[in-house]
């Protein structure tokens, strides 16, 4: 089997880079782009955020250990101030807040963590970019919150109504990289796939901290019971008496008559019945049958996440009214429990990655500049071979490219998911020289090959020769690699990639069978 010129098998990464195994010397690393955190599957299993870069710590005094260095403005008759290690916010009035100055710089973004050691569940409020209050957790435990800064000022403040919360361990840093973290993902092999995903919104406020939902009868929750799908001790028992109306919920404005998807991570204590509604509000079961799951109804999926976990999802449409309200029963058949964890509500027609919220909803951005300017000698543009191991993330009608070109569309060789759920490869010259077409579940891991040379064209998907075109000139000065059509007109390559090769020869009919088989 010849070299390839050029191989990308993701093994790899650093901010804003994939690299590549050939060439070896970083010519061939991709340029990276996101601009938000995500989540990723380890390589141990576990739903992993991806790790951020942090620079020193900016709060002076975080421990509250002495009466100094934060300053408290109180409504009269509140309490808000240093106390016995902590920091108590309390009012009923409409300004109490805590603040350090020369903290933060505007526009930068911050990890901040803290510790309620006592709260009543009011609303606590943290000032962020655009000088307004974003709520923040409140609920006794350890909280993570990421914020871009409005001015040099770190306030803590009551967000709405009544407030009475105890306060320590109070951390803020600045993120100095890890938002354009590649994600290699292990979900699906023990050899990870490049993860490339659109931009997508978790709607639920609370993903993990199902306290803040509203309970309806005899539920009742029981937060950190058992070790979640990543890996801490952070799963919520949801118990219920049995009867038809336990549950608890959540209230949403969406746009009407558009699809929407529900997934969460369910694991059974006891329960031999558990019901949810999808997003056109149509009850949902899941039969138990001890640790596993016996059946589901229809228009609803599960998949294994080990330990006994599972993601349920649920697409569907939305009403014409604009709102939803989310429900969950843990079992209308009996007194009995589950466990819970990351709930999420995001529009589109398939699930992506977990995208945790703690007070907000919270918006992953997409992958939107995966590039590639190979040096002199890599592309070869008179004749190649164009490789990838892609699948896709849904069958949801989209054309979904990865192209070499000249930085336009009249020049370019193109693998691509189209519209018709068909995986496909092209050749233009001008105009299109050879087009190939083959249908196949996108969804799987597909090997294919796109040959070219002067009247020698071809495309190989899985082993098999799919099309061949004996007429047509090869392009012209080919020198990107893009993940999307060739002239940055988006389009962009959601999905899993697990390979791409360059070959700046063509290879045999042998060949290009071993390689796609």
């Amino acid at each position: 089997m010849a070299i390839p010129s050029l191989a990308m098998i993701p093994s790899g990464y650093k901010d804003g880079k994939v690299y590549s195994v050939l060439p070896s010397n970083g010519d061939g690393d991709f340029t990276f782009s996101r601009g938000s955190n995500a989540t990723r599957v380890n390589k141990d299993g576990l739903i992993e955020t991806m790790p951020l870069e942090l620079g020193s710590e900016l709060i002076t005094n975080g421990s509250f250990a002495t009466d100094s260095d934060w300053t408290s403005v109180n409504n009269a008759g509140t309490d808000t101030g240093i106390e016995s290690g902590y920091l108590r916010i309390e009012t009923d009035g409409a300004f109490t807040q805590a603040s350090q100055n020369d903290v933060t710089t505007s526009g930068k973004k911050y990890k901040l963590v803290y510790t309620i050691l006592n709260s009543d569940n009011g609303s606590l409020g943290l000032i962020t970019d655009g000088n307004i209050t974003s709520l923040i957790p409140s609920s006794v435990g350890t909280h993570i919150y990421y914020f871009t800064a409005h001015s040099t000022s770190f306030v803590l403040k009551r967000y709405s109504g009544t407030l009475n919360v105890e306060i320590d361990n109070v951390s803020v840093k600045e993120v100095l990289s890890g938002y354009d973290l590649p994600r290699l993902d292990y979900s699906d092999s023990s050899c990870p796939s490049l993860l490339l995903e659109p931009q997508s919104t978790n709607l639920i406020e609370y993903s993990e901290d199902f306290s803040q939902w509203s309970i309806f009868d005899n539920t009742t929750t029981q937060a950190n019971y058992g070790i979640t799908p990543d890996g801490t001790q952070n799963s919520f028992k949801i118990a219920s008496s049995g009867a038809v109306n336990d549950f608890i919920y959540k209230s949403l404005s969406i746009t009407p008559i558009t699809n929407y998807t529900i997934s969460f991570f369910i694991k059974n204590i006891d329960s031999q019945q558990t019901e949810f509604f999808n997003p056109s509000q149509n009850k949902i079961i899941i039969n138990w049958n001890g640790s596993n799951i016996q059946s589901i109804t229809s228009g609803a999926t599960y998949e294994s996440f080990g330990n006994d976990w599972y993601r349920i999802t649920a697409t569907s449409q939305s009403l014409s009214g604009g709102s939803l309200v989310v429900r969950f029963y843990p079992s209308t058949l009996s007194a009995s429990s589950i466990e819970l964890f990351g709930y999420q509500l995001e529009q589109g027609s398939y699930p992506t990655s977990y995208i945790p919220t703690q007070g907000s909803a919270v918006t992953r951005l997409g992958e939107i500049s995966v590039t590639q300017t190979p040096p002199s000698g890599i592309i070869n543009s008179s004749e190649g071979v164009f490789y990838a191991e892609m699948s896709a993330l849904s069958n949801d009608g989209a054309n979904r490219y990865i192209s070499l070109s000249n930085g336009s569309t009249s020049n370019r060789v193109v693998l691509r998911f189209n519209s018709s759920n068909e995986i496909s490869g092209f050749v233009v010259s001008g105009t299109t020289q050879a087009s190939f077409s083959y249908d196949v579940n996108i969804l799987n891991k597909n090997k294919v090959a796109l040959k070219w040379k002067q009247n020698d064209f071809a495309l190989w998907v899985n082993g098999i020769e799919v099309g061949t075109d004996t007429s047509g000139v090869p392009p012209i000065n080919l020198s990107l690699l893009r993940f999307e059509d060739g002239a940055d007109n988006g389009q962009y390559f959601y999905g899993k990639l697990k390979e791409i090769k360059i070959y700046n020869t063509v290879l045999t009919d042998q060949e290009l069978a071993s390689l796609t088989s």
